[in-house]
């Protein structure tokens, strides 16, 4: 068997960064690598592979990365096989550089169109776009554009900025029971204990949805939960709301 090498996102940003003779080539779907990759990457076709064949000196370092790093180890032993020396396959893929808050990513172009659409200049994805002091980040999560939603956060959007209320984009996820932008959300280490001007957190609102309290479950500890006390505002209302939410603790159990 041919021997590759296999590595972590950190350690291929790094060897790209400090030289730049490394070939990063993707190798998933064009529709995939289409909406999204690493902006280092290029996609590998049998065009490429048949140039770089001919033309590539053999000792160049490639690195190959698939959706989670299966496909790219078994292409990456075809690359020594063609007699490259210097071949690493990414261990978890391109899944493992989403899972990195600090990794950026360019926008698709449907991002792109959606944020001209909404009159955003892609350099300020974090804008604030309405009087509510919305960013294009909580406007995508309220309108259930869940591509659009992961696409702006894999392109570094901030999910923790707050809007005229004080509430972050978990909130009108959690408000509009949309469950792929709550998984997006947290996996991308939301503040999910924020609390909006009124003393709530978006937890609060979201008690009584069985399908988020579901997602929730899946999503959180049962310490996050249990971390939501009384609201500071004291009318019937609030005071009525939140005593729903204790009352459903227990169906987050066992978490």
């Amino acid at each position: 068997m041919s021997h590759i090498n296999l590595i972590s996102a950190i350690r291929a940003d790094a060897m790209l960064e400090s030289n730049s003779s490394v070939i990063l080539l993707d190798t998933r779907r064009e529709e995939d690598f289409s909406a999204c990759h690493h902006p280092k990457a290029i996609q590998l076709t049998d065009a490429l592979l048949d140039m770089m064949v001919r033309n590539t000196p053999k000792n160049v370092p490639i690195i190959l990365y698939s959706y989670s790093g299966n496909t790219s180890q078994d292409i990456a032993h075809l690359f020594v096989d063609l007699g490259f020396i210097n071949c690493f396959s990414v261990n978890g893929g391109f899944t493992a550089w989403k899972s990195r808050p600090e990794t950026t990513f360019p926008l698709s172009m449907q991002g792109h169109a959606w944020l001209m659409a909404n009159r955003v200049m892609d350099a300020d994805i974090n804008a604030r776009i309405n009087a509510d002091q919305m960013t294009p980040l909580m406007q995508a999560v309220k309108e259930g554009f869940n591509t659009i939603v992961t696409d702006l956060l894999h392109a570094g959007a901030n999910p923790n900025l707050k809007d005229v209320q004080g509430n972050n984009a978990l909130f009108y996820a959690l408000t509009s029971g949309n469950r792929e932008c709550i998984k997006d959300l947290i996996n991308a280490d939301i503040e999910v204990e924020n609390r909006n001007r009124f003393g709530f957190t978006a937890l609060h609102y979201a008690i009584c949805n069985d399908e988020v309290k579901t997602e929730l479950s899946n999503c959180l500890s049962l310490g996050a939960l249990m971390k939501m006390q009384r609201p500071a505002r004291r009318n019937s209302y609030y005071q009525k709301l939140h005593k729903t939410a204790l009352k459903n603790y227990s169906s987050y159990a066992p978490l």
